[in-house]
Formats: structure tokens, C-alpha cells, sequence
């Protein structure tokens, strides 16, 4: 006569070799009806000149909606997100091109600005802000050309 014990332990061995058995069966199956896939995930697409950019300030860092961005016009909608008062410089390959107005926390203004083709420096140039990290790279491609256009809208505040 056997145990239960045995009984028991047979039973859960030839359960674990199931189980097993079906993993190996799973893993290695190529079969197209095994459910539905992942949902394909794309990227936002690219700024076009005339698009609105955005820079978040915040205590003490600088986030762009885009770090890279064809030649053209673009409206810069500054926005502090920080605690502290703040403002964003673009600074390029001639010097400061576009400025925007100090801005309170948790107000916003606008910049625009024409960007030819080149690497530019948005920073904030209140006290010492860039410094503490507050110094992005935002880098413009293609054959963009001519003269930099600058005009600043009313802050909010």
C-alpha cells in the first residue's frame, strides 16, 4: 500500500512537468494567433517653422519640446513652472538673438524668432540661473539663411 504522501507527491510532480511543458511549448510557438500584439507606438512628429516651440522653466532647469528643429520661424512659449523669477535668452552664433521678458511663477509669454541653420543656447539669464543649469542646446538643420527676426509678446503677469 502507498502513502498519501506519495500519492501527493506524484501528483504534484506530474503537475509541475504539465506546467512546464506548456512554457516550453509557449515560448517556442511561432504561431500568429497567440493574441493580440503590442500597440505600435510612433514618435511626435518633428517641428515645422511657423510651430510653436516650448520652453519650461523651472527651478533650475530648462525643458524644450523639441531639441532639434529645421531652419524657419518659431513662436517660443515661455512658461515658469518654477518658484522663482525667470527669463530665456536664445544666444547663437552672432550673439543673443530673441529675449523674452522676465516672467513671475506660473505665468508664460512668447518669443518669436527667425533661426537659420546653427547650434543656439537657451538659458536663463537672470542672476545666476545659467549657471545652475538653466542652459539648454537647441540645434536648427538646413539652409535656413537670412537676417534674425525678433519680436517679444506682452508677458502675462
Amino acid at each position: 500500500m502507498t502513502s498519501p504522501t506519495s500519492h501527493r507527491a506524484r501528483f504534484l510532480t506530474g503537475v509541475g512537468a504539465a506546467a512546464m511543458a506548456l512554457t516550453v511549448a509557449a515560448c517556442g510557438s511561432s504561431s500568429t494567433a497567440a493574441g493580440p500584439s503590442a500597440p505600435a507606438t510612433t514618435a511626435a512628429p518633428a517641428p515645422v517653422p511657423g510651430d510653436t516651440l516650448t520652453a519650461t522653466l523651472s527651478d533650475f532647469h530648462i525643458a524644450l519640446s523639441s531639441r532639434s528643429v529645421p531652419a524657419g520661424t518659431y513662436t517660443i512659449k515661455v512658461s515658469n513652472a518654477g518658484n522663482t523669477l525667470h527669463a530665456l535668452d536664445v544666444a547663437g552664433p552672432g550673439g543673443t538673438v530673441a529675449a523674452s521678458p522676465s516672467v513671475l511663477p506660473g505665468q508664460s509669454t512668447t518669443v518669436s524668432v527667425t533661426l537659420p541653420a546653427g547650434s543656439y543656447h537657451l538659458y536663463c539669464p537672470i542672476a545666476n540661473h545659467r549657471a545652475m543649469g538653466m542652459d539648454v542646446v537647441l540645434t536648427v538643420q538646413g539652409g535656413g539663411g537670412g537676417s534674425t527676426v525678433t519680436t517679444v509678446a506682452g508677458s502675462s503677469y
